[in-house]
């Protein structure tokens, strides 16, 4: 069943990409875009789920250090042994790995800058809090011992105000490390978005740019176009064969495009035996293609 669906799969999106070539050869449509000044559904899918996981991974020294706080005393006075403050300091480490493989997911392409800033704050996450076990470890180790040995002679050893600093230290260092990747990780994000934002806002294309799907639909922005453009962007757009040949088809269709423009039985041919059949296509087999996208 398996191999049926896959095989079934790829030819239907190979159908529909030679159908959507040929349409955007003929028409002379303009180059892939979002909404001038705006990210296309799958940048906005992936900037969100960034910063989901950036704000999740924010949020992990808040807990550490409520719970460190609550047992750091009762563990170096000998009422309790270290396990619950060296637990909290594992399940963090636990998560923020979790959250560093999810900072090395695949970008979008437009967004290929962004794995070096996120392969940093990842290289971050997976060593935090992991020498503080260590500190904690060492520093309660025969707490009990020295406390009951204080309260018998009434000397106080002096060892639980070093031994509670070196650990809020140790501790606070790394939670101050992983706000940081945090910070520079979301910065890093905002600012790609700004970028292509304003370069799409800058190099918005007039309403003559998309001129033969004007003249298909009466508008460069029918639903119909929706479809296509959708398809291009999720599907062509995402391997290198389908961006260099969308590269050529943009820089080799003007003057094709211009000659159909000018005539208007042309137009109407283009629309009937082109455009519709395409739409219908894409439209029909979105769940193929789409599935291929989830990964199912």
């Amino acid at each position: 069943m398996a191999r049926t669906f896959s095989a079934t799969n790829g030819f239907v999106k190979r159908l529909l990409t030679v159908a959507l070539v040929s349409l955007l050869v003929a028409t002379g449509c303009d180059a892939p875009r979002a909404t001038p000044g705006t990210l296309t559904d799958v940048e906005k899918e992936y900037a969100d789920a960034l910063a989901l996981t950036f704000q999740s991974a924010l949020s992990v020294p808040m807990d550490v250090d409520e719970i460190v706080d609550q047992n750091i005393d009762h563990t170096l006075s000998g009422e309790s042994n270290s396990s619950n403050m060296v637990r909290v300091l594992e399940d963090a480490n636990i998560v923020l790995t979790a959250l560093a493989r999810e900072l090395r997911e695949p970008t979008p392409y437009t967004m290929d800058s962004l794995a070096e800033s996120n392969e940093s704050a990842a290289a971050v996450f997976e060593g935090a809090y992991t020498s503080c076990i260590d500190v904690v470890i060492k520093e309660t180790t025969g707490a009990w011992g020295s406390n009951a040995l204080s309260d018998l002679v009434g000397v106080d050893p002096g060892t639980s105000v070093a031994a509670k600093a070196r650990i809020l230290a140790c501790v606070g260092s790394e939670g101050d490390k992983v706000k940081k990747a945090v910070e520079a990780g979301l910065g890093a994000l905002r600012a790609k978005e700004e970028e292509i934002k304003s370069g799409r806002a800058k190099d918005a294309p007039d309403d003559s740019s998309c001129f033969i799907a004007t003249a298909a639909y009466g508008s460069d922005s029918a639903v119909q176009l929706d479809v296509l453009r959708q398809f291009r962007d999720d599907v062509l757009l995402q391997s290198e064969a389908g961006r260099d040949y969308v590269g050529f088809y943009y820089a080799a269709s003007p003057s094709l495009a211009d000659y159909i423009a000018e005539r208007e039985w042309l137009r109407t041919l283009v629309r009937e035996l082109l455009v519709d059949p395409a739409v219908a296509a894409c439209q029909f087999s979105e769940r193929f293609w789409a599935k291929s996208q989830a990964g199912e």
